[in-house]
């Protein structure tokens, strides 16, 4: 009876010891890491007019195919506004957390999904009274984007996006100003 006991033991532990363990994205192969840094250079939507787009990413690159980091961005030659006789010059930054998955990475020619989330600062100084506004918003930033190999720690990326801005409120501008489509060129570098 022992003997039995024993031997069903041992089987029932080889076969659960035997059974695969759960997948995730990071186990049941060797993981490689990777990270990049970028600047960038494009256009976007500000209240109706089309301005300069400049920023930068730093991202870390897992298996080839998913990279985490953070982003800036910066709007540039943005026109003034006017209210109440006073003219405003304005300042737009916003970033934050950022994720992109690559398909087929290692391709010439390849594509990815892009997306931002963070916060970003709209600023308001005055020209002719000493005064000075500004205001925090939320942003959301997806973007599709093409992608060529040129060697391999050098790729260039070009993408067309939508920022959503919202929580807007200064000097008469709200969230459909600043939210808009966005088109850029991205100039990567690193270990992909």
């Amino acid at each position: 009876m022992k003997k039995i006991i024993l031997t069903t033991v041992l089987i029932l532990t080889l076969a659960f010891s035997a059974q695969a363990a759960p997948q995730s994205i990071f186990s049941g192969r060797d993981l490689d890491h990777g990270g990049m840094g970028s600047f960038s250079t494009g256009a976007a939507m500000f209240n109706g007019d089309l301005v300069g787009l400049s920023g930068g990413r730093g991202q870390w690159i897992i298996n080839h195919q998913i990279g985490l980091g953070f982003s800036g961005y910066s709007f540039y030659n943005v026109p003034d506004i006017i209210q109440g006789g006073d003219r405003y010059n304005m300042q737009v930054d916003f970033g934050g957390f950022d994720m992109e998955y690559f398909f087929n990475s290692d391709e010439v020619l390849h594509y990815s999904l892009y997306a931002m989330i963070g916060r970003g600062q709209i600023t308001a100084q005055s020209e002719s009274i000493n005064f000075s506004d500004s205001d925090d918003y939320f942003s959301f930033y997806p973007q599709a984007n093409a992608e060529l190999n040129v060697t391999n720690w050098f790729r260039i990326n070009a993408g067309v996006g939508y920022q959503l801005a919202q929580g807007v409120n200064v000097v008469g501008l709200d969230n459909s100003d600043l939210s808009g489509p966005i088109a850029n060129v991205t100039f990567k570098f690193g270990k992909f």
